[in-house]
């Protein structure tokens, strides 16, 4: 039998303004506060509940001392960096993404009586997981699924998937693609749908821009190529000039980033051991001017070639 005591969740908040800038000829600005939670820290509570048998993290569901469920991933710390810069950067660009957090889990108590343990090493409990929240009521997007068209049309926010594709160009992932969408679909009220991204793992051109530099992905590497994207937008008259809005909210977009940079970095736990010096360098790379431009271009050009040609 497990007891449980009461659990108190201090949650810590930060607030900056940053202007968007909607039109050229007549330029308006409107100001918007965004708070930021930082991540909570959380402790496992149960022996692993499940194991997701997928090419890549092969990820754990945990339940968290908040008595929810926690999808956690625990291998490689770059791609534990990964997620975390990708889900602060998503929130700042209003993109929907689970909910993260810290977890603590113990080896000893919640590991080792796990029937399959292969690949779960002491040594990645060592240090805390990166934990995403198990979202009830979900969908995972995959091809089999497109054929029915009232699932696409129930999307509410598909104009996101415009934003989560430039924002995938923007971080150069590698591993949102037209064969591995790496998105959910949650159900709201009135039976519509919502994206969220999941699975962050492989921006920076999988890790490899920490040492190389950013290099471009191609049109192949990003869910435009997918047939998602022309069954969302074939047939928008509207998509140059969805396009053309966010394309100028783009800059304040990433200044927004660039702007909570250090706040992400003080997230970073110790027991991950990342010097972060040896990474800020190439991670300075989203933000000038000539990275800026060749992912506009890029983003342009995949629209025209893979949705409206």
């Amino acid at each position: 039998m497990y007891i449980f005591a009461p659990i108190f969740v201090l949650t810590f908040v930060l607030t900056f303004v940053f202007t968007f800038v909607f039109t050229k000829s007549n330029t308006k600005y409107i100001s918007f506060t965004i708070k930021i939670a930082l991540l909570k820290r959380l402790k496992c509570i149960l022996p692993i509940i499940d194991r997701y048998n997928t090419k890549g993290s092969q990820p754990i569901l945990v339940m968290g001392e908040d008595f929810n469920q926690w999808v956690c991933k625990y291998r490689d710390i770059n791609k534990l960096f990964n997620e975390l810069l990708a889900y602060e950067f998503a929130k700042l660009w209003d993109i929907k993404i689970p909910e993260s957090a810290l977890i603590e889990i113990d080896y000893n108590k919640h590991v080792q009586t796990f029937s399959d343990k292969k690949g779960l090493e002491r040594r990645f409990f060592d240090r805390e997981c990166f934990g995403s929240c198990f979202l009830e009521g979900t969908l995972d997007v995959n091809k089999s699924m497109l054929g029915n068209k009232e699932i696409v049309r129930r999307i509410k926010n598909k104009d996101d998937f415009l934003k989560i594709s430039l924002f995938d160009i923007w971080l150069s992932n590698e591993d949102r693609n037209w064969g591995n969408y790496n998105l959910l679909l949650k159900t709201i009220e009135g039976g519509y749908t919502l994206l969220y991204i999941i699975d962050n793992t492989e921006i920076f051109n999988s890790s490899t821009a920490y040492r190389e530099g950013l290099t471009d992905i191609t049109e192949q590497d990003t869910v435009l190529s997918s047939e998602l994207a022309v069954l969302l937008f074939k047939k928008d008259t509207q998509i140059v000039k969805k396009v053309d809005t966010l394309l100028s909210l783009f800059p304040s977009l990433v200044e927004s980033c660039k702007k909570e940079l250090s706040n992400i970095y003080q997230q970073i736990p110790q027991s991950w051991n990342i010097n972060i010096s040896q990474y800020e360098p190439n991670i300075n790379e989203l933000f000038s001017k000539n990275w800026l431009n060749i992912c506009e271009r890029n983003f342009r050009t995949y629209i025209q070639t893979q949705i409206i040609i």
